[in-house]
């Protein structure tokens, strides 16, 4: 009796998630269908940039309790009084570290004014 009480409550609780997290749905169903067309292997993963990608956003994780990444945004604002040359640089600063180093490790790493990132 208690085993089945617990079994609702469990997939009560994962139907609640599911319908909060609607891309995660879409996306685990739309996973689930292409594995039947493509079945996935192991040798499509690439674990070394899985685990840079991995070991990078500890260090940003890191600088984000250090709040390195906060001084670097509160010196930017200090610098420049205007919105708009804020702007210029946040935008330039992305791009020419883009050049250096991949996008997405450009948008993680570039700081951060407003909003905190996960």
């Amino acid at each position: 009796m208690l085993n089945t009480i617990s079994f609702k409550h469990n997939t009560t609780q994962i139907l609640n998630i599911l319908k909060n997290e609607v891309v995660f749905s879409l996306a685990l169903i739309l996973a689930i269908i292409t594995s039947f067309f493509s079945f996935p292997k192991i040798e499509y993963i690439d674990f070394k940039v899985l685990f840079t990608l991995f070991n990078l956003m500890i260090v940003v994780g890191a600088f984000k309790d250090m709040r390195v990444l906060d001084k670097i945004a509160i010196g930017l604002l200090s610098k420049f009084n205007n919105s708009r040359k804020i702007s210029f640089i946040l935008i330039f600063l992305t791009f020419f570290s883009s050049m250096l180093i991949t996008n997405d490790v450009a948008l993680i790493t570039s700081p951060q004014t407003g909003e905190s990132y996960c």
